[in-house]
């Protein structure tokens, strides 16, 4: 029975008959089209240093709030543009650094996110000392998967 309330606001019309959207961004390797599995979990991961570290939490950072797609197609660029996540170097990044890498069209241009990166950075290396070594204190318990 139908609501009488309820207004249908589009026409009727079958939504599987319609096309799939497809949206193909160009010169993406094969390897960036790495889609979750069906329960969303995402590929393990393997990281042996605090650049593997910095690397995995920066792509997050750009991919909150961003098409998973964008940020795989501009990440050889974004990794160039951040020495490879080389720690040092990246804590090291001035805030002209910072501006420069803001007007950088092959990279993703969110100031706030490119800022944050690098304070990671400083506060992964201010933890590495404090901790004595911070990979033992972030890495999960073998037995967890």
């Amino acid at each position: 029975m139908r609501n009488k309330h309820f207004t249908r606001a589009t026409p009727n019309v079958n939504l599987n008959r319609l096309p799939k959207p497809t949206r193909k961004i160009p010169n993406q390797p094969e390897s960036s089209r790495i889609m979750p599995d069906e329960k969303g979990a995402p590929p393990q991961i393997q990281v042996q240093s605090l650049n593997d570290y910095l690397e995995v939490m920066s792509k997050a950072v750009f991919q909150s709030g961003m098409s998973w797609q964008v940020v795989n197609a501009k990440w050889p660029d974004t990794n160039e543009a951040f020495h490879g996540f080389e720690i040092g170097r990246v804590a090291a990044l001035t805030q002209e650094e910072l501006d420069e890498l803001a007007q950088d069209k092959r990279v993703i241009r969110n100031r706030r996110k490119l800022a944050a990166i690098a304070h990671n950075a400083l506060r992964f290396i201010e933890l590495d000392a404090e901790l004595g070594c911070f990979i033992d204190n972030i890495r999960s318990p073998g037995d967890l998967y």
